[in-house]
């Protein structure tokens, strides 16, 4: 990869694989970034900087952010709209609507 821009940035994480620093290598000409360590050499490729360092700070535990009850509620509204024009998922889609406002009223 021809890079022309390459720089330790302050926004990565450490490598997931090592603990080694990370290096973000951005294209100028297509904006294509990659993200790898300069330790064990691990790489992440994606379509821009932004990207690149949301996935490489991506770890498996992270927690997803909790939805309040005002989130969920366009969910809920959508799925009953679209329940009254949609035949067949009644079911699944009243069990969604279910789940969504169970979990919003134990909040």
């Amino acid at each position: 990869m021809n890079d022309d821009e390459a720089k330790l940035d302050p926004r990565l994480k450490e490598c997931p694989l090592c603990g080694g620093a990370a290096t973000l290598f951005v294209t100028k000409e297509h904006g294509i970034a990659l993200v790898e360590c300069s330790q064990c050499g691990l790489r992440r490729h994606d379509q821009n900087e932004a990207w690149a360092i949301e996935n490489w700070n991506s770890r498996v535990g992270d927690e997803e952010p909790n939805l309040s009850l005002q989130d969920a509620k366009p969910a809920i509204s959508l799925l009953q709209d679209l329940l009254e024009t949609t035949s067949g998922m009644e079911r699944v889609i009243l069990k969604i609507i279910e789940v969504l406002e169970s979990e919003a009223e134990n909040e």
